[in-house]
């Protein structure tokens, strides 16, 4: 029994155990990429478009060998009546002859591959186009992973500091409320006094579960993203010290997509054109028969075998319905993807400017808000020193602190977003 007791303890310490800490953004990347289901399958497509790659350096010759074999047994062989002088009989009577071989085999093998087929030849480019597009599909999955994982990693930091600041400052709330219910009993301040200081600590209880909550939503949001239901603890604390020199946004992967469905279009109505042209192609083949009356390969019969080659010339001449429109269609999205490919680029520089200018937008925001802490700092302090030598009313002091409360919030809030948009552009710049 006791032995039992304690497999049980340890395996429910080995489940409250079970849990996965991160002390940086690079660590939650690479547990997502290691485990996201988007990664695997995105091998799976790149592996599909290198078999498509190969096949088509294959199709070019069509290398094929047909083969054919059959047994044939004529149960009933065809009779035929010919004159009976013919065989020495009497004129004008007929003698019935059967016809034919009543055991035959057969076998027919015929090589044959392609010498000139412009449409199959045009596929390699086609298909190596469509592996490169592919290639960067799988950099745009990546990136759109490490975006989400980025806003997640970032949110849960930014949740954490508020309830950090919450916490600090409920303490500070309590110990007001506790010397305004000591005023309260020496008759110094009223009843409503007590009642607001109290009210101020219940507000921040409130918030401090609104935003554990809220924690608990990203935590979720992010263990999803890492494909794992293992509890996820993320360590790290963003100070002003993790702030660095700003880094210019250069990233092009939307562009180099757009530029490689052109080129994958260009390539696919280049190939439906050439599909017209003529063709030229190598044919042979040997036919082996074995003939025989009494059985299958008798001990008596001969293997008879024939062989030819020959070269096959085919046109397909431009009246095929169905290849025209294909040309036309391939054509219509070779125009489609060229106007793509201009518009991605005015694009993709507007979004670099645009991520330069949220980023700037962010460290000038972090400034100003660790300029009004600093300065809301030194206002609740005086308050409160005034406020404990009974010359200010205790309204103006809560007030003084939910404004410091809240612009300490605001600078923990900064700090997040300024390492968001840092890490941002740090993945925008990396994935090429």
């Amino acid at each position: 029994m006791k032995i039992k007791m304690l497999l049980f303890l340890l395996l429910c310490n080995t489940l409250v155990n079970a849990q996965i800490k991160i002390s940086s953004l690079k660590e939650a990347l690479s547990l997502a990429e290691q485990n996201s289901y988007s990664s695997k399958i995105n091998v799976l497509q790149q592996n599909l478009a290198a078999l498509t790659t190969k096949t088509s350096y294959g199709n070019a010759f069509n290398p094929r060998l047909p083969l054919n074999a059959s047994i044939t047994d004529n149960t009933n062989l065809p009779v035929t009546f010919v004159p009976g002088e013919a065989f020495g009989g009497k004129p004008g009577t007929l003698s019935p002859i059967t016809l034919g071989i009543r055991y035959v085999s057969v076998l027919n093998v015929s090589p044959q591959f392609e010498i000139l087929n412009f449409g199959n030849i045009a596929k390699i480019k086609s298909a190596k186009a469509n592996e490169e597009l592919v290639n960067n599909n799988v950099l745009m999955n990546k990136k759109n992973l490490f975006d989400q994982v980025n806003a997640a990693y970032h949110n849960i930091i930014s949740y954490q500091a508020q309830i950090r600041v919450l916490e600090q400052n409920k303490a500070k709330a309590d110990s007001l409320f506790i010397t305004v219910s000591l005023k309260y009993e020496q008759g110094l301040v009223r009843k409503q006094d007590q009642n607001d200081a109290q009210i101020n600590v219940i507000s921040i209880e409130d918030k401090i579960q609104q935003f554990q909550i809220q924690l608990e939503q990203q935590y979720l949001s992010l263990g999803l993203l890492c494909e794992t239901g293992d509890k996820i603890e993320v360590l790290q604390k963003i100070n002003e010290s993790n702030i660095i020199s700003p880094t210019k946004s250069t990233g092009e992967l939307s562009l180099e997509n757009a530029l490689l469905q052109q080129n994958y279009a260009l390539a696919e109505k280049k190939a439906a054109l050439w599909a017209n042209y003529p063709s030229l192609s190598f044919v042979s083949s040997l036919n082996l028969q074995n003939n025989n009356k009494t059985s299958f390969f008798g001990a008596n019969s001969k293997v008879n075998y024939n062989t030819f080659w020959s070269l096959r010339f085919a046109w397909d001449i431009p009246t095929n319905v169905q290849k025209i429109s294909v040309y036309k269609s391939n054509q219509i999205n070779a125009e489609i993807a060229a106007t793509n490919a201009k518009h991605a680029q005015l694009q993709t520089k507007i979004q670099n400017e645009q991520m330069d200018k949220d980023l700037k937008k962010a460290l000038a925001q972090l400034k100003n808000n660790l300029l009004i802490y600093k300065l809301k700092q030194e206002n609740f302090e005086k308050s409160k020193n005034q406020f404990n030598a009974n010359i200010l009313s205790l309204d103006k002091l809560l007030l003084a602190h939910n404004d410091l409360l809240l612009s300490e919030i605001n600078v923990q809030t900064s700090l997040a977003n300024v390492s968001f948009y840092q890490s941002k552009i740090e993945i925008n710049n990396q994935i090429k």
